[in-house]
């Protein structure tokens, strides 16, 4: 069973909510090796195909949508922070906002 945060699918709507509890994990995973602190927020990196690999009830396009979702509430931000130019893999963290959203729940 997939837990996300219930104060996120109120308000943005449950696919986001399982979207943003995913890469909340990765950043709480201390083994995930795709995780770097920087300009004191924690970055994950995460393309859509590894993201549907993890949650397969979601197609590419839902994930992209979800994440543009985020992003435009300004929950997320994406960056690019690859060694090589060619490698377009996005890193995301979340925002003040995002993190105050994501502790609510839990507090």
């Amino acid at each position: 069973m997939m837990n996300f945060n219930e104060c996120v699918a109120s308000r943005y709507g449950i696919r986001e909510a399982v979207i943003a509890q995913h890469l909340w994990e990765l950043g709480e995973d201390s083994e995930f090796a795709d995780a770097v602190y920087k300009d004191s927020k924690l970055w994950v990196r995460a393309s859509a195909t590894a993201i549907k690999c993890a949650l397969p009830y979601f197609s590419k396009h839902q994930i992209k949508d979800a994440i543009m979702h985020l992003r435009k509430e300004h929950i997320l931000m994406k960056r690019e922070m690859n060694d090589s130019r060619f490698d377009r893999t996005n890193w995301y963290a979340f925002s003040d906002h995002g993190v105050q959203l994501m502790e609510e729940e839990y507090a």
